[in-house]
């Protein structure tokens, strides 16, 4: 994990949205592998950015949310996510290794059938939500979660160096000048065809006059009310207005605060420091070997 990780205090929860960091750990690490050619860089990635946390944050408690293959979200629209190459055996390989040797350290983990790690990650916020919570992804369908006990840590670029960043309701309109609410909204009529596959909704909308009419909605289903006494703007919510079906398949394709129903599933502990150890010299990891009683 490069970068210097800068924060203004410590925080009694921290959940990483765990296939997010898989992935980036597989993609900047794959140079990373035993001598028989076993890939690694997923799991010491990943074990080595825990620790560089424990150093930062202290006995905080820390959560894994994981993905669930199979997704809801495919019968509301049957191309999302259709953008993205699909992960080889190699990754998934380490995803089923790391998940075990994380139980085997003791920290909790958790799933939903049918859901993804930002809706796990949406119940445990809402859990926790009177303890000061970090969350660890660079995906920024969390800024929607940010709130006044809630702040996510995602890379960033100062000054031409990567580093990381705590975004908290102050820093999020430094950087996109709108509230988590607003910038949900916002982001359900642009889409998220880069990350997601999710169309926009209304296409070619202009900044400003997006802009203008989330600042204006104290939910979201006021955009289908909403009104302009500006000329220009009023054009574009008549056109808005034109794509309700668009907009409410987002709202469910983007939106995590209705997703509080969600159950939530462990994946069970199973503390043991041998044989914890026993894999990690197994996968040659033998620089984490010292820290490991750090975990357990």
């Amino acid at each position: 994990m490069r970068g210097t990780i800068t924060t203004d205090g410590k925080y009694a929860v921290v959940i990483v949205d765990a296939m997010n960091v898989a992935h980036r750990f597989f993609n900047s690490m794959k140079f990373l592998r035993t001598g028989t050619g076993h890939g690694t860089g997923v799991i010491f990635g990943t074990l080595r950015m825990l620790l560089k946390f424990k150093r930062e944050y202290g006995r905080s408690t820390y959560i894994f949310a994981w993905d669930f293959p199979r997704l809801k979200r495919k019968q509301v629209y049957k191309d999302y996510k259709a953008n993205r190459a699909r992960a080889g055996q190699d990754f998934w390989k380490q995803v089923a290794t790391l998940k075990e040797l994380l139980a085997k350290l003791n920290v909790r983990q958790y799933y939903s059938e049918g859901n993804e790690a930002d809706d796990v990650i949406a119940k445990l916020v809402k859990r926790n939500r009177d303890k000061k919570t970090l969350i660890i992804s660079n995906d920024t369908d969390m800024y929607q979660l940010i709130g006044r006990n809630t702040s996510l840590l995602s890379r960033a670029t100062v000054n031409g160096k990567k580093t990381y960043q705590v975004v908290d309701v102050t820093k999020l309109a430094e950087l996109t000048g709108l509230t988590p609410k607003q910038y949900l909204y916002w982001k359900i009529v642009r889409g998220d065809k880069k990350t997601d596959n999710v169309p926009p909704a209304v296409k070619n909308i202009p900044e400003e006059v997006l802009r203008k009419m989330v600042k204006a909605l104290n939910r979201f289903s006021d955009i289908f009310e909403l009104t302009s006494s500006d000329e220009r703007v009023q054009r574009w919510i008549k056109k808005v207005h034109e794509h309700r079906e668009d907009l409410v398949r987002n709202y469910r394709l983007i939106s995590l605060r209705r997703r509080k129903k969600i159950r939530l599933r462990k994946i069970p502990r199973d503390r043991n420091k041998e044989e914890a150890c026993e894999i990690i010299k197994r996968l040659e990891m033998f620089s984490l070997l010292k820290d490991i009683g750090k975990f357990v």
